[in-house]
């Protein structure tokens, strides 16, 4: 029996584009069975099945000729109903007229039970006649099947055949990875016999590897099923079909039919009312095929879903098929697997013998007819038929690819022959072709029969592929498509709305997740499309007063100079203080023509959307890229902490997983440039950039708490020389003092001028201020870091860099560049007193220890004033200084929210919240609000009288707060710095610890209360609650109140017992004091152990992470510390209001650097090729990883088996020729040697027995 009876045929009209993903069928396909009763309920349910679907009953019995017992249905006449009729003798059988249809009572979920582990499958029982629609519906609503991107009809053999090892090894990988990689529908005659067979033991073999589900539809004839009785639902267990079917699988050595192969997915068994019939089922299969190929592969496309036929072995109906399918308009290609047998190997020798044009010549006709002859000895009668089928064939030979497992590139695998022959025989054209390759996310295919043809791509279809290629998440399509020259920058400017808007089953947390989480109302349909909204999810996603580009209007740059002059000041308070993104201006304008950006708005894409490999790719592209590292593992970290919060740990771990990766690469990329050229990465560090909310490198490490980062030697490096400033070149105080009050020349090696718009001045119309020194000279510690050993700089870089124009720079060009400096110097003269004084005051570390001076001083002064009484008259010298020192706190608190980034850039809101970031800032707000509270009690003048005891209370408490602000000052000591913040976190679980110990203590202070003292009733005084918590409280450390036990009053002389109560005080106190002091004391010891250890592990990197934090807060603190301060504030108020007038740009005390174009170019070459060094280190540690080793010791020594394999073919391949001709030699022999007519005559006879066998050895 052939397969093609029992397999299916597939119909298609064209090939399409993309579709939407399958991750909500694979979902399906797992479901818990509670949830599969629950939608059997629904539209697809119980009812809807058996209304729909029907089964036949032989109701007239029609006897055979043969066999006068048994009904043409195949039936004994036993068998049938009672209530039968009974046919004429000159009738025929036929299902319309002899059967009755009634509702299906087989469908539901059957279990094979096997020797391995259990499979389950759906199935129904449908009537031959049933509509394809309905069929269809079953599978996609009532089975939760998403439709497939291809259709794989595979047809041969229906009997048990053995294929040649190696074929069977390449066909059950090649069914395997073409069905994974495409999404396919296999269809096949889902019995366990013949191909059928051998495709169940590749999905066998895939499904004990992979979890990714493949769909095996098998459409077979009710009547040919073993055990169907077991299928069949019980009429009086009308919920029956819920439950799972158990099936019983028969050996094929028993069998009179056939079983259901085990791995198959889903069956649809066809019922015409007939017992033992084959090819019931091709009619409807042939309709559901035409349909489903019928189908949109994609929503928003008009072309259907492509099929193919895949014949293997197969009889006198394989070849009928192939020839159907190739002949069918529109046709539908065939792969032939040669050396298979029978039909496939006659198709195969008919196509290897026939002309470009399909002909076959007079002898290959008579080797064909040879051939027919012994494949199909036995049907004689049909070898004329065969040999029209093979002519029509051949004729259509573009529609035909064969596999054989003798071709070199057999590497290819099945897989590719089949995706080949979809795309040969098509008629699409280059751009089509490329997107059904995209939906088939089949690279080889696309470079090996696309790319590789040389013709000239269009914009529109390069920009077609790539939308595809990165919504489908196809990472390895991007890159070729790059290589046929796409302008990523207009492709984002046009689509990067329409790639946030199409998401399709997102992970969590999904963009609707972060609106709701970012404050905003998810848009309607899920159309994320205005960018506004993805720019305000970004900045709460970033924070610490990042601003997103996405909320740049084009009059924006208006809005922005509302503060710029003292006028309008009050005019735009409210605009200042108001949340960031709550700006309604129309307009938007995120692209200008010069963006050069792409990559960097698709690595944040693909981020958002969770595309964690497009996203590496994407960080592998452009400038920038540590930059972007960064702010993708702030990204990631956020939505982990995001996933977490909402209890979807899973997800929560895979993202962190990412923003763990993307510390990483940043800090190797940051390592390779410090080893490559330590200055360049010096300005790397303090380059701002301009698309990063104008950040440089290391305020987003540190505003990100990247620990790592900032302890790189790089940083450290930088932050060295920033320390000392121009202080840097001497190292004891007594050099020091000789340098201040002597004349000495402040040795720099190269103290020019940074050519680059850092710190610049600039009018309204555009033109530098070149008087005013202080804003052309770029701050000295990172002048230090740029242009320190320049020459040295100039020769390495020179060997790596290169400008735009593409030539190298000589040293002496590297010399002259602007990025380094243009020589200036003023180190030949010495300096004057004033500006060495004004040089050492600049110096952060001069600035560090002459506040912590004064601030000691302070804490004496404040030490001495709470110490003696308040005069009630008046207030004392030593008052006025603490409230003067207090009060130039406040005004230093004030600056430095105002100085928080760049003014014209951050809202007076996002100041607060990056001020609010050091924890020390909101404790000294905390202090200086006690002393105001304090001061205001105390004050002596005015109408109403001093409040001197809570004054005190409250001077007090906030003498308190100023002495624990000193761990801030030991917090930049190497071994005080750890310990510091290991107080801080300790504290954190104190807290939690003390939540669970008031449980305990509220539990035995209530109790205890109760039983001694109780209060009488109706009456509530205060004292209870000392009772309930104080007195348990310090009986954790030992004072016990034993005399308000009752304990005494029991063992005293003239006591006549104890009464209950107080026995029952000192027992639940003894549990009480054995849990407080036992249980909870030692889980805290373990508690701060594991903080402890925590820290102690990261110490050095959160020493150097608190260094970097004073120094920075130190480099923007004015020269002279409180109180003085004031006066230098009171000079800044009065600079920020000539500025204003003269519409002068803001001055910045930030660590960072505004290079030119030129200089901008430059630095980022440098960092493009230290990437790409990057890249290649990480790529040769791969590959000397154990993982790849591993791999390459499986490439070869699969490598090593084929070649094996090949060798041995060849080898049993020529044995079988030089076997040839030594019988051809023997035959010649016997021809000339005769030389009687009786052994001529012998001659004769053997001449042709020798032909005959000669003939057997050639097939």
């Amino acid at each position: 029996m052939d397969s093609s009876m029992m397999s299916t045929r597939s119909f298609g009209d064209t090939m399409g584009t993309a579709s939407t993903s399958i991750e909500f069928h694979k979902s399906f396909q797992d479901r818990a069975l509670s949830v599969q009763e629950d939608h059997f309920t629904t539209c697809c349910g119980y009812n809807w099945i058996r209304d729909t679907f029907k089964r036949r009953d032989c109701i007239r019995f029609q006897f055979t000729e043969e066999e006068p017992g048994r009904c043409q249905c195949g039936r004994l006449e036993e068998e049938h109903n009672p209530t039968k009729t009974i046919g004429e003798p000159e009738e025929v059988w036929c299902p319309e007229t002899h059967t009755k249809e009634h509702p299906t009572d087989a469908f539901g979920e059957l279990e094979f039970q096997g020797a391995w582990t259990t499979t389950r499958a759906k199935y129904a029982r449908v009537s031959h006649n049933a509509s394809a629609e309905d069929v269809l519906q079953l599978f996609t609503e009532g089975w939760g099947l998403e439709l497939p991107k291809l259709l794989i009809e595979v047809t041969g053999g229906a009997k048990d055949f053995v294929l040649q090892p190696k074929l069977k090894r390449i066909f059950r990988q090649g069914i395997v990875n073409v069905a994974v990689s495409t999404n396919a529908w296999i269809i096949t005659g889902g019995t366990n016999t013949g191909v059928m067979k051998h495709v169940g033991k590749a999905l066998r073999e895939h499904t004990l590897r992979s979890r990714n589900k493949i769909f095996a539809i098998g459409v077979a004839s009710w009547g040919i099923i073993d055990n169907k009785d077991d299928l069949i639902v019980e009429k009086r267990h009308r919920g029956q079909h819920r439950k799972v079917t158990h099936y019983r699988m028969t050996s094929s050595m028993e069998s009179k039919g056939a079983s259901l192969d085990p791995n198959h997915t889903h069956f649809v068994l066809v019922d015409d009312g007939s017992v033992g019939k084959y090819g019931v089922e091709i009619q409807l299969r042939s309709k559901l095929e035409k349909l489903i190929a019928q189908q949109r592969i994609d929503p928003d496309s008009d072309r259907g879903i492509p099929a193919v036929c895949l014949a293997l072995e197969g009889g006198v109906n394989t070849i009928r098929t192939v020839l159907e399918n190739v002949s069918k308009d529109p046709p539908i290609p065939a792969v032939i697997a040669a050396g298979s047998g029978r039909g496939a190997d006659l198709i195969a020798f008919a196509y290897d013998c026939a002309t470009r044009q399909g002909l076959l010549e007079s002898k290959q006709i008579d080797q064909l007819k040879s051939k027919i002859a012994e494949a199909f000895p036995r049907e004689v009668d049909a070898h004329d038929n065969i040999m029209q089928y093979l002519k029509k064939i051949v004729a259509r030979k573009h529609l035909i690819t064969i596999f054989s497992v003798d071709d070199d590139d057999v590497n290819q695998g099945i897989d590719y022959a089949i995706l080949s022959a979809l795309l040969k025989a098509s008629n699409l054209s280059i751009s089509d072709q490329l997107k059904l390759a995209l939906v088939w996310n089949r690279v080889d295919i696309a470079q090996e029969q696309i790319f590789s043809k040389t013709t000239h791509w269009s914009e529109k279809a390069l920009e077609d592929a790539m939308e595809i290629a990165l919504t489908r998440n196809r990472v390895d399509f991007v890159k070729p498509i790059l290589e046929e020259g796409l302008l990523m920058t207009n492709f984002v400017a046009d689509k990067l709305q329409t790639l946030y808007s199409y998401l399709v089953e997102e992970p969590f947390p999904t963009l609707a997740v972060l609106y709701k989480v970012a404050h905003l109302t998810p848009p309607r349909g899920g159309n994320f499309t205005d960018m506004k909204d993805i720019g305000r999810i970004i900045q709460y996603l970033l924070g610490k007063g990042y601003v997103s580009k996405y909320m740049y209007t084009s009059n924006g740059d208006e809005s922005k100079s509302l503060c710029s002059s003292p006028c309008s000041l009050f005019s735009c308070v409210d605009r200042c203080i108001e949340r960031p993104g709550e700006d309604e201006i129309d307009g938007l304008d995120m692209f200008d023509e010069e963006d050069t950006s792409p990559f960097d708005d698709l690595f944040i894409w693909a981020i958002l959307t969770k595309k964690f490999q497009m996203a590496y790719l994407m960080w592998q592209r452009g400038r920038q890229s540590i930059a972007k590292a960064l702010i993708g593992s702030r990204l990631c970290c956020k939505m982990s902490e995001i996933a977490r919060a909402k209890y979807n740990t899973d997800a929560a771990d895979i993202i962190m997983a990412e923003s763990r990766r993307y510390e990483q690469v940043a800090i190797g990329l940051l390592d390779q440039c410090y080893t490559m050229a330590p200055d360049y990465t010096r300005c790397l560090l303090c380059a701002q950039m301009e698309k990063w909310s104008q950040q440089t490198c290391l305020s987003l490490a540190a505003s990100y708490n990247v620990y790592k980062f900032i302890a790189h030697p790089a940083v450290q490096d930088l932050l060295q020389h920033y320390w000392y400033g121009k202080l840097r070149k001497i190292s004891t105080i007594q050099e020091f003092v000789v340098w201040l009050f002597g004349k000495r020349k402040l040795e720099e090696e190269h103290t020019g001028q940074v050519t680059s718009r850092r710190y610049t001045r600039q009018c309204s119309g555009g033109h530098n201020l070149e008087g005013d020194s202080d804003g052309l000279e770029m701050s000295e510690g990172l002048r230090s870091t740029v242009e320190d050993s320049n020459g040295h700089v100039a020769r390495s870089m020179s060997r790596s860099l290169s400008l735009c124009s593409g030539h190298s720079m000589s040293p002496s060009d590297m010399r002259n560049n602007t990025l380094l400096h243009n020589r200036q110097p003023f180190n030949h003269r010495t300096l004057s007193f004033g500006r060495r004084v004004q040089a050492a005051f600049q110096a952060p570390i001069v600035k560090f220890w002459i506040n912590t001076v004064f601030y000691l001083a302070f804490l004496l002064l404040f030490t001495y004033v709470v110490l003696h009484e308040f005069d009630t008259s008046s207030l004392r010298i030593g008052e006025i200084l603490v409230a003067i020192t207090v009060f130039s706190l406040g005004t230093e608190e004030i600056r430095q929210v105002l100085m928080q980034g760049e003014r014209e850039t951050f809202t007076f809101w996002q100041k607060i919240k990056m001020w609010a970031n050091n924890r020390w800032n909101i404790w000294d707000l905390f202090g200086i609000s006690l002393y105001a509270i304090g001061f205001i009690l105390r004050w002596p003048y005015g109408p109403f009288p001093s409040f001197l005891v809570p004054a005190r209370v409250f001077l007090v408490t906030d003498i308190m707060v100023w002495y624990i602000r000193l761990l801030d000052i030991f917090s930049v000591h190497k071994i005080m710095g750890p310990y510091v913040n290991m107080i801080g976190k300790m504290c954190w679980d104190m807290v939690y610890f003390t939540v669970i110990l008031l449980v305990f203590l509220t539990s035995y202070g209530v109790a205890r209360k109760s039983i001694l003292y109780p209060s009488p009733t109706g009456t509530w005084n205060w004292d209870n609650l000392v009772d309930i918590f104080a007195i348990p409280y310090w009986q954790i450390y030992g004072e016990l109140f034993m005399d308000d036990t009752g304990m005494l009053e029991c063992r005293g002389e003239g006591s006549e017992g104890c009464s209950l109560g107080a026995a029952f005080v000192p027992f639940v106190m003894s549990v009480y004091l054995l849990i407080a002091n036992v249980l909870l004391l030692n889980m805290l010891i373990a508690i701060f152990n594991n903080t402890f250890t925590s820290v102690q592990e990261n110490a050095n990197e959160i020493w150097k992470f608190q260094r970097y934090r004073l120094i920075v807060e130190f480099s923007s603190r004015p020269g002279v510390p409180p109180p003085f301060i004031m006066i230098q504030h009171i000079w800044m108020v009065i600079q920020w209001f000539l500025r204003c007038c003269c519409h002068k740009s803001n001055l910045s005390k930030e660590m960072r650097i505004v290079f030119d174009d030129q200089s901008e170019t430059l630095l980022y070459n440098f960092e493009e090729e230290c990437m790409g060094n990057y890249l290649r280190q990480l790529t040769l540690q791969e590959q000397a990883s154990m993982p790849g080793l591993i791999q390459r010791i499986n490439e070869r020594v699969e490598a090593m088996a084929l070649y094996m394999e090949e060798l041995k073919r060849r080898e049993e391949k020529d044995r079988r020729l030089r076997r040839k001709e030594t019988m051809e030699r023997t035959v010649a022999t016997w021809n000339t040697n005769g030389k009687s007519s009786g052994q001529a005559g012998s001659r004769g006879s053997q001449g042709s027995k020798s032909k005959e066998y000669s003939r057997g050895l050639s097939c």
